[in-house]
């Protein structure tokens, strides 16, 4: 069994299960069920299911997040905080790295080092 998908001209593709049989030595397709009124999310998974594949009902059930390790610009800004000696933010609050705190951390600290321009001497 597969889904077939049978364009038309004027009018939107008709969607079908159908299933392939030998029928007095040539192949012919016999259709099953017709899926066109039904939405496109439950014709692929009906798609998937005629493959061998697995149904759930939402994506949030399918994985388990065990580990969430930063990368990006999240690492870059934890790397810096790490060498400044800033304390490391707690991973559980929704956004524990914001620009105008970490700006702030590091403006307030004494140990800090300040930036300093270039002087050009005339003459």
């Amino acid at each position: 069994m597969f889904v077939d998908v049978v364009k038309n001209r004027r009018w939107a593709p008709t969607i079908l299960i159908r299933e392939s049989k030998w029928i007095d030595g040539k192949s012919k397709k016999i259709t099953l069920a017709n899926l066109t009124k039904l939405p496109q999310p439950v014709i692929d998974g009906i798609r998937i299911l005629l493959k061998g594949g697995t149904a759930i009902d939402s994506i949030k059930n399918a994985f388990t997040v065990v580990e969430n390790k930063p990368h990006g610009q999240v690492a870059a800004v934890l790397g810096i905080m790490k060498q400044l000696k800033i304390p490391q933010p707690d991973r559980t609050q929704k956004f524990p790295l914001s620009p105008t705190r970490a700006r702030h951390d590091c403006r307030t600290r004494t140990d800090a080092p300040k930036q300093t321009r270039h002087q050009y001497h005339a003459g």
